[in-house]
């Protein structure tokens, strides 16, 4: 059996602020940077929108809330959703997802390449063609499974019938 050649973790290259980038799925390291980053966010925004005149107590209790939240926060987390149809959070994905092949790209330059409509369309082609590759991956595994199986199937029946 062949992998299809999308079928890995080679980077994709995609057009971007009008030059090619090359984007990689996502590390380990990347999930968990961004799972801290997701946490440090909650926080942030909490202490961001306290009402002025609050008292240290009330300005204490919603703050602590705030960090007992992002300690429950996880990443890949189905209630993120919201935050990855943000800008900043996807301007974070895409930025992790470029660096281990543009390593002095920042974030801060990322998401400005992602202001550009024309750039976000074709960022999200390039990460569609990873999502497409990371589904080969599971469909060429989940195949190779089965062909295993089927073959010792038939091999098991060839050596009943020349018995």
């Amino acid at each position: 059996m062949t992998v299809p050649e999308t079928a890995s973790a080679a980077p994709v290259p995609i057009k971007m602020a009008g030059k090619t980038w090359r984007m990689s799925p996502l590390t380990d390291g990347a999930t968990v940077e961004i799972a801290l980053w997701r946490r440090k966010r909650e926080v942030r925004i909490a202490d961001e929108t306290m009402p002025d005149g609050i008292s240290d107590e009330r300005w204490l209790a919603i703050h602590n809330a705030a960090v007992a939240r992002a300690g429950e926060l996880s990443f890949p987390d189905p209630h993120d959703l919201k935050i990855w149809s943000t800008f900043e959070g996807l301007a974070v994905i895409y930025w992790h997802m470029l660096r281990p092949n543009h390593p002095d790209l920042t974030l801060e330059a990322t998401a400005e390449m992602l202001m550009d409509a024309v750039s976000l369309d074709e960022a999200n082609a390039g990460f569609e063609i990873l999502e497409v590759a990371k589904k080969n991956v599971t469909a060429a595994s989940e195949r190779g499974k089965k062909v295993k199986k089927v073959k010792r199937t038939k091999s098991k029946r060839k050596n009943r019938k020349s018995k």
